[in-house]
């Protein structure tokens, strides 16, 4: 009888510990759907300075048929996918995968803020590094 209540602690614990991961989940969930809410209504806010602006439109498209830059660009996107998406096992330390993909997020928003910067958005870098580091919780220190 005592090895039948040891089971139903036991499987009672997990059940417990099942519901509050969904709760984490739904938590993650829900800051997810506000994150993209948030990059979408940012990307509309940018996208309709570009498109009204002949000056910045005529910048856009220069950087965008640029082949080089173009390459680079998939480089880039193809190597981040590879760090934050992989199980990275040539890395032994937790601790170093994590400062890793810790710099790459850092590095894509300073290649986006260049971006930025090369179409002459002042204002845009501003609220791009607050709704990632709100979202995201980035630390830059």
């Amino acid at each position: 009888m005592d090895i039948i209540q040891q089971i139903y602690k036991d499987i009672s614990k997990d059940f417990a510990n099942e519901k509050s991961d969904n709760k984490t989940d739904k938590k993650k969930t829900d800051s997810r759907k506000s994150m993209l809410f948030y990059i979408c209504i940012f990307m509309l806010c940018t996208g309709y300075i570009i498109y009204t602006s002949k000056e910045k439109r005529e910048k856009f498209t220069k950087l965008i048929t640029n082949n080089r830059l173009m390459f680079f660009l998939i480089m880039i996107l193809f190597s981040s996918y590879y760090i934050f998406y992989t199980d990275l096992s040539i890395i032994k330390q937790n601790d170093n995968k994590h400062k890793l993909k810790v710099a790459v997020k850092h590095a894509l928003i300073a290649l986006v803020i260049a971006i930025f910067s090369s179409l002459d958005l002042i204002i845009a870098p501003f609220f791009l590094a607050f709704i990632l580091s709100y979202f995201m919780d980035i630390e830059l220190s």
